[in-house]
């Protein structure tokens, strides 16, 4: 058996072992509150730049105007958004996905979506305007403007 020293160095090693698995827990419970208050500052962070997104320019998309006919119609003489997303549907099969619409650039804007970019060629073509004033609404360089256009018209 057990002598009485070789216990009291047993009961000293449980009382240590104890004490840490209490200081243990205590670093766990704070690490956790942590982790809680980091998860809590990521998902504001990420609301945040949400709305800068969304509020960053005043850039004119379909995404605005998609359930607005009288607007689609104006802005593109075609009567709804449902057919924009069609012909974009056909442009999609006809060009292999788009790979095979080639840029007169050179270059794919690639901030655009390939809805916008249908969406401004079609809003040039009904509106005439200059790629500068284009360029304004859509918050695009002029570059941009005519990189979308001569490559979508041709």
């Amino acid at each position: 058996g057990m002598d009485g020293s070789q216990l009291a160095e047993c009961l000293k090693m449980i009382r240590r072992l104890e004490e840490e698995n209490e200081r243990l827990q205590q670093q766990n419970r704070q690490l956790q509150q942590e982790v809680r208050d980091l998860q809590e500052k990521l998902h504001e962070s990420q609301e945040e730049v949400r709305i800068l997104k969304y509020s960053r320019s005043p850039r004119l998309t379909m995404e605005k105007i998609v359930n607005k006919d009288h607007l689609v119609l104006s802005l593109t003489g075609l009567n709804s958004s449902h057919v924009i997303f069609a012909l974009l549907k056909w442009l999609e099969e006809c060009t292999d996905n788009f790979e095979r619409l080639s840029y007169v650039k050179g270059w794919r804007p690639s901030t655009i979506s390939y809805m916008d970019q249908l969406f401004i060629t079609l809003f040039k073509l009904r509106k005439g305007l200059a790629n500068n004033v284009i360029g304004y609404i859509f918050d695009l360089s002029d570059e941009t403007v005519a990189n979308i256009w001569q490559s979508w018209v041709k």
